[in-house]
């Protein structure tokens, strides 16, 4: 569906990957084989390897071809976890995610090669949240491999997003916005857009001790609604509200 072109709107990254151009040999044989090793009693993706590295030659693959192959069903499910499981925001999560990848080359393969996997798992496993999960951590680790990973650090990603928390509260005094740009720790300049950094600045900006604020908007890129509390903390605070929510 992808090669035909039908999913350019539901699947635009993976849609521009094929359409700029991947090795199609790679990417097929690596779909074909990525859950052979399913059944064992060993972990499918190692078993699974070793069964490329012996089957791919067969195919007509040449050396180069099969390592790839070889690497792609190993790490099938590396992109989905580190996308699902871990934190995007942190510039450890996208460090070892690249350093892992290593190319621009195995990243395009990869991304198609997990998009397909999950949504040839059933109809109902695909989703917004999955979709933009794997496109941010996607262009983060292109930039990463692209600028060089020294330059992604965390001092430089707190900067930018308080450089631009700053923008946006122009209306407010110096005073003000240092109070709130000191305010919190470094995941959260790095892990949260700065939209909602925002909506959280105003939020806390002359809350009472016995003031509770809430912020309830619509997300539909993500599938999600983002839910922003403010108050005063207290033991079990974030227990209540996830309870609250759930």
């Amino acid at each position: 569906q992808i090669e035909r072109g039908e999913l350019i709107e539901d699947l635009p990254l993976s849609s521009s990957i094929l359409k700029a151009g991947v090795n199609r040999r790679v990417l097929y044989v690596a779909l074909l084989l990525h859950d052979i090793g399913k059944g064992r009693p060993e972990d499918h993706s190692i078993i699974g390897a070793q069964i490329a590295r012996r089957v791919a030659p067969r195919l007509g693959l040449n050396d180069e071809e099969c390592e790839t192959v070889e690497w792609l069903v190993r790490y099938h499910l590396l992109m989905s976890d580190m996308a699902q499981k871990r934190d995007i925001g942190d510039p450890r999560t996208v460090r070892d995610f690249a350093k892992a990848v290593k190319t621009r080359k195995r990243l395009d393969l990869l991304t198609v090669l997990t998009v397909c996997d999950i949504r040839g798992v059933g109809p109902d496993t695909w989703n917004n949240w999955k979709a933009m999960l794997l496109r941010q951590l996607y262009r983060l680790t292109a930039e990463a491999l692209e600028g060089g990973l020294e330059h992604y650090n965390r001092e430089k990603r707190e900067d930018e997003a308080k450089a631009a928390l700053r923008a946006r509260l122009a209306d407010w005094t110096a005073v003000e916005i240092n109070r709130e740009c000191g305010r919190h720790y470094a995941p959260y300049w790095q892990g949260l857009t700065t939209d909602t950094q925002e909506v959280f600045a105003r939020m806390l900006k002359g809350l009472g001790d016995d003031e509770i604020r809430i912020d309830l908007h619509p997300d539909p890129g993500r599938d999600a609604t983002r839910a922003a509390f403010a108050l005063a903390d207290h033991p079990g605070i974030f227990s209540r509200l996830a309870g609250a929510l759930a």
